[in-house]
């Protein structure tokens, strides 16, 4: 979901962006292996929250049983794959689906899951704790439409599969959270 500049303003104001996407299943020449480029975070201090991420992967599946929906398995696949896209970011300082250099979504996924359906929400938060991260979450589930993309990957059914990572990022003063959704071949 394109953010527009007056969107994009009041997240960055309330020390929050965000960001989705979603693909439908590739094509032969896209579910080939794709080499990508190794993102080195040596100059950019992070560390990893796995209690954090799960603490969003059960406020997620919590709003999923709100709609009636099925809740989305953990993916360490998915997980690993977010988790290297939120270097990328922190490493460049930079909100995006794809970075300079970096592969693309659907590409970026295959390279550990091969997928039917896949999709992502990337956001940051200045609130470096488990409640910024949560607030992430709740941010995105709360969108209306017509700019609800991330509520939509939420409360999708193509999904099936869900990988979360949350970084604290020290030298840019906040956290990265990534949420890759799948479904799988």
């Amino acid at each position: 979901m394109p953010t527009t500049p007056f969107t994009r303003a009041l997240a960055t104001a309330a020390g929050l962006a965000a960001a989705t996407a979603f693909l439908s299943a590739p094509t032969a020449a896209q579910a080939a292996p794709v080499a990508t480029t190794s993102v080195a975070a040596a100059s950019v201090s992070t560390t990893n929250h796995k209690d954090w991420a799960t603490a969003v992967f059960t406020q997620l599946n919590g709003e999923r049983a709100q709609n009636g929906l099925k809740a989305l398995r953990w993916s360490d696949k998915l997980t690993y794959s977010a988790h290297r896209h939120n270097l990328a970011m922190a490493q460049q300082n930079t909100l995006s689906h794809q970075l300079p250099g970096e592969a693309s979504l659907g590409d970026r996924v295959t390279v550990f899951y091969a997928w039917s359906a896949c999709g992502e929400n990337i956001a940051w938060n200045s609130n470096r704790s488990q409640a910024g991260a949560l607030a992430l979450e709740t941010s995105m589930y709360s969108e209306t439409p017509p700019n609800d993309g991330h509520r939509r990957n939420i409360l999708s059914t193509s999904f099936v599969d869900v990988g979360v990572d949350v970084i604290d990022d020290s030298t840019h003063g906040r956290i990265w959270l990534t949420t890759d959704f799948g479904r799988p071949r």
